[in-house]
């Protein structure tokens, strides 16, 4: 549920929606329109509720299965929500942290963490359906295959012409990602992320095998990284967000 604190991604989010009718409205204008939506008399009002209140603190709502992680996983408020339609898992930056380590290129994601064995010597995709308000930076899927000295393969759809990570207002689009899983592999972990500022939501995660007639998004890693000891799951759990 939107609160007072989301004014701003709000407010980035009617304009750019307002942009694609060709009506042209300022920041401030639209600053001052969430505000009143909000019950407030302007914005300078609502600004300084903002200033006054102290942060809250992150929260981090997750399913069976799920974790946290990122470079600054307290930025961001990550969780489930029911619809209609099943369950949408969101990443929404908090606006009280915003300009805060922009440079850094901060970063919240849910993940998992599964053993490498029922995949070894195979391939595997990835994929998701991805929804985005007022992204600026990134929303994106990835996946990464490690052994015990490090990543071994590794997409995150960033760098891609088409089909890549998410930006700016988006509806619904399908993503994926696949990856062949070396002998060597002992883990596979995957998840979405949102970079920088706005709210990234995804729903329809599944990870499968596929055959040798699906080509691979990525090859070897030409260095690997090194990676910190992990909880593994067995197997994919909870996908469904249930």
């Amino acid at each position: 549920m939107r609160t007072f604190r989301d004014a701003k991604v709000m407010a980035k989010a009617l304009s750019d929606v307002l942009a694609r009718k060709e009506i042209r409205i300022g920041h401030s204008e639209s600053l001052e329109i969430v505000a009143r939506q909000f019950g407030f008399e302007n914005w300078n009002v609502l600004a300084s509720k903002l200033t006054d209140d102290p942060p809250e603190k992150a929260i981090h709502n997750l399913p069976e299965g799920w974790g946290t992680a990122g470079s600054r996983p307290d930025f961001y408020d990550m969780g489930v929500e029911r619809t209609g339609g099943g369950a949408i898992a969101f990443i929404k930056r908090r606006p009280e942290t915003e300009g805060l380590d922009d440079a850094g290129r901060p970063f919240g994601t849910m993940m998992q963490s599964i053993e490498a064995n029922t995949f070894i010597g195979g391939k595997v995709r990835f994929s998701a359906w991805l929804r985005t308000e007022a992204v600026i930076s990134a929303a994106t899927i990835w996946l990464r295959i490690d052994d015990e000295r490090g990543s071994l393969r590794f997409d995150n759809m960033e760098y891609r012409e088409e089909d890549g990570a998410v930006r700016r207002t988006c509806g619904w689009v399908h993503r994926s990602i696949v990856l062949d899983v070396p002998e060597t592999a002992q883990s596979i972990h995957f998840g979405f992320y949102l970079r920088g500022r706005g709210v990234a939501f995804a729903r329809d995660f599944l990870l499968e095998t596929v055959d040798d007639s699906v080509p691979v998004s990525a090859g070897e890693l030409k260095r690997p990284n090194a990676v910190a000891a992990k909880s593994l799951l067995l197997w994919p759990t909870n996908l469904g967000l249930t």
